[in-house]
This record gives structure tokens, sequence and C-alpha cells, in this order.
């Protein structure tokens, strides 16, 4: 059900554009809580991080003035020290390949980078479904996530950097009450072309 809703949410939001990185967690609550978490961790061949740069309590509002290399990752992920607001694991682009593309961060949106024409470039998009928190329901299907979509000139450009692809990892758990996270895990690997 949660699949078929963003599914039907990213056919309004993304029009012509393309999914960059996603971190993406539902939930089923009831007696067993089963979870799935999917991500796609794009970066460039020559640069082998398989997974999100982290960053340790970045502030939104400071997120422009950082600049990480490249090959640290061409997404990083925030890892706060309070996890007391929802979302706060946000991924973005790294300020460091807009910086290097000569893009600029926009006022508008969140993580937004546009072009020297103002033209849409990347952004991120936070989505929403239920209380991920909540618990102790008969049923109910819930979820949350982070996509970074670029638009198709920013991928021509990224692209012009080096070859692109990216890990689709995808991660299911079931938790028990009696004994331990039972999960299956699978990754395949994408190019983008």
């Amino acid at each position: 059900m949660l699949n078929f809703i963003l599914f039907l949410y990213l056919l309004e939001r993304l029009e012509n554009n393309y999914i960059l990185a996603e971190l993406t967690m539902s939930q089923i609550l009831c007696k067993k809580y089963a979870i799935e978490e999917r991500k796609i961790v794009p970066y460039y061949q020559r640069f082998s991080a398989l997974d999100f740069y982290h960053t340790q309590d970045l502030k939104i509002s400071e997120y422009k003035n950082k600049v990480y290399p490249i090959q640290n990752g061409i997404i990083i992920q925030n890892f706060p020290s309070w996890k007391d607001l929802t979302g706060e694991n946000w991924i973005a682009l790294n300020p460091g390949l807009g910086t290097l593309l000569e893009w600029q961060v926009s006022n508008e949106g969140l993580f937004r980078w546009v072009d020297q024409h103002k033209q849409f470039m990347v952004e991120t998009i936070w989505w929403n479904d239920g209380n991920p928190r909540q618990s102790g329901v008969h049923f109910c299907a819930v979820g949350q996530g982070y996509l970074v979509i670029a638009s198709k000139e920013a991928m021509k450009q990224i692209k012009s950097i080096g070859d692109l692809e990216a890990i689709q990892h995808l991660t299911r758990g079931i938790y028990q009450m009696s004994g331990p996270l039972k999960t299956k895990e699978i990754s395949n690997t994408l190019t983008f072309t």
C-alpha cells in the first residue's frame, strides 16, 4: 500500500526529473513490526563511496557553506546528536559537487540547487505518511523518507565528471517479541545512462 502511495506522489512530483538518491523507511505497526528501508546511493566509479557520506550535527543553515570532496560521496547524510525531530537524518547533494558545477543554493525548496540562470538542478524532497514512532495500533502502514531529484540538465553535468552508478539497497526486517531481528537484504548496481 505504501509503495503505491509513494509511486503516485512521485508521478505527480517528478515529471521529467531523475531520482538521484533515496533514503526511505516504511513500517507496518502491529504485533510484529515489519520494517523496510530502501537506499539509492550514487557514486562515481573511480570513487567507491558506497554509502552516503555522514555528517554530524550539520544545521540546514550551515549546509551551503560546507564543502566536502566528491570522493567522500555525491550525497551527504546528516546524523544529529539529538533525535527529537521527525526526519532528522536528511540526505542532500554534497555541496562540494554543487560548488564544483558552479551551481548555487536557492532560498526556495529544501537543499535546492540552481544554475547561473536560476534553473532547477537538484533538490531534496522529504515525504511522510503517518507516524513511524506510533505503536500499539491494530494495523497501520507508515513511512517517511528523502529523495534527491535532479533535472535532465543536472544529470548531464553530474555525469560529465565521470561514470555515474548507484547501489540500490533494500533491507526488510521483522522485530519479534521472542527473538532477534530477522532481516533480508538485497542490493544491485544501477548505471545512470
